[in-house]
C-alpha cells in the first residue's frame, strides 16, 4: 500500500473531533446503507468502510452525509464525460498521469491531515497537453481511492504553478466552456440539496461564464474531501489566470485560507519536513518518484475504478416533484427546473 494509513488512534482522534465513536459511526452506517435502498434513483451501496469514510468527511453528520452521497450520484449522472471510462489501464489516462496527478503524500501530519501535491512535470513541455476533462477525470479518480482506502482528519492541497502555461490555461477554459454547452444543449440538471434537511431539489444553472457551472457543484457539495488549507507556490501569470478561475469553484471560507508561498522552500515551513518531498526541500521521496509510485497505486485499484463507474443515479426513478411544497416539506421529491 502505498499510503502509510492513519494507527487507530489516529481514527479515534479523527472520530473524536466530531463527537463520534467506532460504534456510533458503525451506527450510522448502517442507517445510511438502510436509508440508500430506500431510495429507488440511488446505485446500491453496502461499502461500509467507504461510508464511513464519506460520514467522517461530513463531520459524523448523517445530514449532511445523506446530502453529499445523493449530490454527488446524482452530478455523476449528468457528468459523464469525467466519471465514465475510467480505466486507468487506457492511453487517455496513461498519457495525462505521465505528466500530471492529484497526488497523496504517503504519510499523514502529526495531527492526522493528508497532504496532496498537484503539479505538471517538466515533461508537458514537449508534449501536447490532454484535454483539461482528462486532468479533471484523473483527479476524481484519486480522490475516489481515497474516499475508499484512506481515513484522514481532513486534507491539505499543494499546487506547485511553475508549469502552468497559457496553453493549459486556455485548454482548460475551452474544455469548461464545452461541458456547459453540453449542459445546456441536453438540458441536464444538477440536483442539490437544501440547507438543513436532506431532501433533493434541482436548482437552475444559467450558462454564464463558471457560476453555477456543474464542476463548481462538483467540488463545492459532491466530493466528500474535507479540505483544511491550500497552498499555491511558484506563481506565474497563468497560474494567477488558473487560480482566478479555480476560485469560482470552491467556497469562499476555503478560499479565504489559500495561502501563497514567496518559494517552493517555504514548505517545509507550514509542513513537517519529513513528508515534504526531496526536490522541495524535504526528506520524502521525489515528487516525480511518488508519481510514479502512486499512478502504481492507482492502477492495482483498477476493478474498484471500473466498477464505480456504476455507482450513479438512475435519473428516470427519481421520485415525481410534489407540487405546492416548500423545499423542506418534499420529503424526497424533486423540484426541477431545465435550462432553455
Amino acid at each position: 500500500m502505498y499510503l502509510i494509513l492513519p494507527t487507530e488512534q489516529q481514527k479515534q482522534n479523527a472520530r473524536s473531533e466530531f463527537n463520534a465513536t467506532a460504534e456510533t459511526v458503525k451506527n450510522d452506517v448502517c442507517h445510511l446503507i438502510d436509508w440508500i435502498t430506500k431510495q429507488p434513483h440511488l446505485p446500491t451501496i453496502t461499502d461500509e468502510e467507504l461510508l464511513a469514510h464519506c460520514l467522517l468527511n461530513c463531520k459524523n453528520s448523517l445530514e449532511k452525509t445523506k446530502n453529499r452521497l445523493e449530490t454527488y450520484f446524482n452530478t455523476k449522472a449528468v457528468m459523464p464525460e469525467v466519471f465514465r471510462n475510467r480505466d486507468p489501464l487506457t492511453e487517455e489516462i496513461e498519457k495525462v498521469c505521465s505528466i500530471s496527478m492529484y497526488i497523496p503524500l504517503p504519510k499523514l501530519t502529526p495531527d492526522g491531515y493528508r497532504v496532496i501535491m498537484l503539479y505538471i512535470s517538466d515533461d508537458a513541455k514537449y508534449t501536447q497537453l490532454p484535454p483539461f476533462n482528462h486532468f479533471l477525470k484523473a483527479t476524481l479518480m484519486s480522490i475516489d481511492i481515497m474516499g475508499k482506502y484512506d481515513y484522514p482528519k481532513g486534507v491539505i492541497v499543494v499546487h506547485d504553478g511553475k508549469n502552468i502555461s497559457m496553453e493549459f490555461v486556455a485548454n482548460a477554459a475551452t474544455e469548461i466552456h464545452k461541458l456547459v454547452l453540453l449542459a445546456a444543449v441536453s438540458k441536464r440538471t444538477i440536483f442539490e440539496t437544501s440547507k438543513g434537511s436532506h431532501t433533493p431539489y434541482i436548482r437552475s444553472h444559467k450558462v454564464t461564464y463558471f457560476n453555477n457551472f456543474p464542476i463548481k457543484t462538483l467540488f463545492q457539495k459532491s466530493i466528500p474531501v474535507r479540505y483544511r488549507n491550500l497552498y499555491f507556490f511558484n506563481m506565474n501569470s497563468a497560474t494567477q489566470i488558473f487560480l482566478s478561475i479555480g476560485k469560482n469553484f470552491i467556497k469562499k471560507d476555503l478560499a479565504n485560507r489559500i495561502q501563497i508561498l514567496k518559494n517552493e522552500n517555504d514548505l517545509c515551513n507550514v509542513l513537517p519536513k519529513e513528508i515534504v518531498p526531496r526536490n522541495y526541500g524535504g526528506d520524502e521521496l521525489p515528487l516525480e518518484v511518488l508519481r510514479e509510485q502512486w499512478f502504481d497505486e492507482v492502477k492495482s485499484k483498477r476493478d474498484f475504478l471500473i466498477a464505480a463507474e456504476d455507482y450513479v443515479s438512475d435519473l428516470s426513478k427519481r421520485p415525481e416533484p410534489t407540487k405546492n411544497l416548500g423545499f423542506e416539506d418534499l420529503n424526497g421529491s424533486f423540484r426541477k427546473i431545465e435550462i432553455d
